[in-house]
């Protein structure tokens, strides 16, 4: 079993993440509405009908397939078709994000962004465990955070396995 931490910092307020947010939202919709059109839950089957037009309007390669797979997950559990209000942006480690000495480096539609990090003292345990998932995301107020969410094996449960 495994224990999970979602950790939410504040990152300063780019225009790149702002045109990155904005973009991505965009591209969302678009796969999405094309998703539901052609009755497609499967990210590879989809891929082919929109990585080129993503690509063509700016999103980078990896956001771009995030992008797919998010959309196909949005579709395979709607009743009606979903419309987005509020886009966060995954990332995935690695690949579109690094953290590194307290540098996160972060994918957007200008390049590779990085910013400082000040990580709070409660949560500097949590960047020992594996990263599961992170996202970039604005609040009602327009500003910007990273979340990453943590994931650990529980010691209890694999001293009984």
């Amino acid at each position: 079993m495994n224990n999970f931490a979602t950790v939410k910092i504040k990152i300063p307020t780019r225009n790149e993440f702002i045109q990155t947010l904005n973009l991505y939202e965009k591209c969302l919709q678009f796969c999405i509405d094309l998703a539901w059109e052609k009755r497609i839950k499967n990210n590879v089957r989809l891929h082919p009908f929109v990585y080129p037009s993503l690509r063509k309007k700016g999103l980078q390669a990896q956001l771009a397939i995030g992008c797919i797979k998010q959309a196909c997950g949005m579709v395979k559990k709607a009743k009606t078709k979903p419309f987005i209000k509020n886009v966060s942006v995954r990332y995935n480690f690695n690949r579109s994000a690094t953290l590194k000495n307290n540098m996160l480096s972060l994918l957007t539609v200008k390049g590779r962004i990085k910013v400082p990090l000040s990580i709070p003292s409660c949560y500097e345990q949590y960047f020992s465990w594996n990263i599961s998932e992170s996202l970039l995301r604005r609040d009602k107020k327009g500003r910007c955070f990273f979340l990453f969410t943590f994931s650990q094996e529980s010691p209890l449960c694999s001293l009984s396995q």
